[in-house]
């Protein structure tokens, strides 16, 4: 959707959306940058007072074409099927339930948009409710908010307010086809993990992940990891979770505490098999073009494309990270994809990829385009 100029005036945009709200099933699907200075409790009150439904989230970028906006917005227009749910107090509990489903008439045209902090603990125990309740009988694409520190903040909005720590779904009545994909390659496995505590691995093969993962690392490039340059060089190195005839559902390492034990985005199981994955960029960037092809192939009347990309890719990416984007929209193109390429950068990708079951992803692309 093309946006008015002055995207700081929440009023103005009220107007702006009310004036392309044409019925009461209309959704306004937002996606922020984490600098845009925006007063989103403003522009919550507004909606609710013109009865404008929305649902949204801030992130650490924004994708408009070929490049990345911190201060930038992206607002879809959908037709809702129902209601959008929101649950507030995401927890890790396996005692906890969340009524997720109220009346959702499901069919085969429907898409449900998942949006989560991607820094709440208990996300798979959302996305496993979420699936016991509906299933694969729709497609499911969306990502995990918050800023790119990584210290938890309200990031999900909806007409109830802004939160921290919850989750939005909402479905739309439209189709999409799906690419999921990430380019990370197995280097060493399988290990087990031994002893995990949320999405904290405590123990690796029954003994320190820590000196363990920097063996590894040691033996295939000489490097020495520590706690001082552990970010740097463990962004070429992530876990993976082997799936049957499927990608990796890759487990991103983005701390280390002083027990060496290895915190990600993302829960571990504990018992669960482990690979330590390895890429390059050449691999990185072929697998974004495999999504395009993907979600892409055999799609006619495309109506939208929205994208979810790891904030971990532009970073290893660097400067090669906007070529990879012109790759993504000239593959779409080729496809007869003329649509504008829309998204954000997220804390973890939602994706039920091949019909199969919901996962929360990391350091994975995943390109939705939409048709009807």
């Amino acid at each position: 959707m093309i946006l008015p100029e002055e995207k700081k005036n929440p009023k103005d945009m009220v107007n702006f959306l009310k004036s392309k709200s044409k019925t009461a099933n209309d959704l306004f699907f937002i996606m922020l940058g984490e600098e845009l200075d925006w007063d989103i409790d403003l522009f919550i009150d507004l909606c609710n007072r013109e009865e404008i439904t929305i649902v949204g989230g801030i992130f650490p970028a924004v994708i408009k074409g070929n490049n990345l906006y911190k201060d930038d917005m992206i607002i879809k227009k959908m037709s809702a099927t129902s209601a959008p749910t929101l649950v507030r107090n995401i927890q890790y509990s396996p005692e906890v339930f969340y009524p997720i489903i109220d009346k959702v008439d499901m069919d085969n045209k429907q898409t449900a948009i998942v949006l989560i902090d991607g820094l709440a603990k208990g996300v798979d125990i959302y996305l496993s409710d979420l699936y016991k309740q509906v299933g694969d009988t729709v497609n499911y694409i969306g990502g995990g908010a918050g800023t790119m520190s990584l210290k938890q903040k309200p990031c999900v909005f909806c007409n109830e307010g802004l939160f921290m720590d919850a989750a939005v779904v909402c479905f739309v009545d439209s189709q999409v086809n799906l690419g999921v994909k990430h380019g990370w390659k197995n280097l060493l496995g399988p290990l087990i993990a031994t002893k995990t505590n949320f999405n904290t691995l405590e123990e690796l093969n029954w003994s320190s992940p820590f000196d363990l993962y920097a063996k590894i690392i040691k033996e295939d490039s000489g490097q020495d990891i520590n706690r001082d340059n552990f970010l740097e060089i463990s962004k070429v190195y992530p876990f993976g979770i082997a799936k049957e005839n499927d990608e990796y559902v890759v487990r991103d390492p983005i701390n280390l505490n002083e027990k060496g034990e290895i915190t990600f985005f993302g829960e571990v199981h504990e018992n669960v098999i482990l690979d330590v994955l390895k890429g390059s960029k050449e691999d990185i960037v072929e697998a974004a073009q495999e999504a395009a092809e993907e979600a892409g192939n055999s799609v006619s009347a495309v109506s939208d494309n929205l994208m979810f990309d790891c904030i971990s890719r532009p970073l290893f990416l660097k400067e090669d990270y906007s070529k990879t984007l012109e790759l993504i929209i000239d593959t779409l193109k080729k496809n007869g994809n003329k649509e504008t390429l829309e998204g954000a950068l997220s804390l973890g990708e939602i994706s039920s990829h091949r019909q199969s079951y919901l996962e929360f992803f990391n350091r994975t692309i995943l390109l939705g385009v939409f048709y009807d």
